[in-house]
């Protein structure tokens, strides 16, 4: 996933600097606030967007980044490993499913079990109705 969102982000900006376009460059106080908002809030941060101070949801802006870079994806043919990022914003990063798993079960081996389920069966430990995301 994060090789194929990197991979189509690099070939993206390739294709707009090759068409004079010029790179995003946010400012500094943009890039330092919008890490600690994501370190704190995870996917459910509100974002800066702009050197005016406009805010975004970050799972709104990563649906439509993924969006951007779904026709880069199928011309490098990793659409596959690129929709698993549009997968986790749908089900919940691996810390808002541990955390829905706790809250259902109250025990941490049913966390870990959930864990060796996801790796073992390749896919999302969505459980009893789900994961989801939202702080929980």
């Amino acid at each position: 996933m994060v090789a194929a969102l990197s991979q189509c982000l690099v070939q993206l900006f390739d294709f707009q600097l090759d068409r004079g376009y010029t790179l995003p460059a946010p400012s500094s106080w943009v890039v330092k606030d919008n890490k600690w908002r994501a370190t704190r809030y995870g996917l459910d941060a509100i974002v800066i967007t702009d050197e005016t101070g406009a805010t975004a949801p970050l799972r709104d802006q990563l649906y439509e980044l993924i969006a951007e870079l779904e026709p880069v994806a199928a011309r490098l043919g990793c659409s596959d490993e690129l929709s698993v990022a549009r997968d986790v914003l749908e089900h919940g990063a691996s810390y808002e499913r541990q955390r829905a798993v706790y809250a259902r079960t109250g025990d941490l081996i049913s966390v870990v079990d959930a864990l060796v389920s996801e790796f073992e069966q390749d896919r999302f430990w969505l459980g009893d109705g789900g994961g989801g995301h939202g702080r929980q």
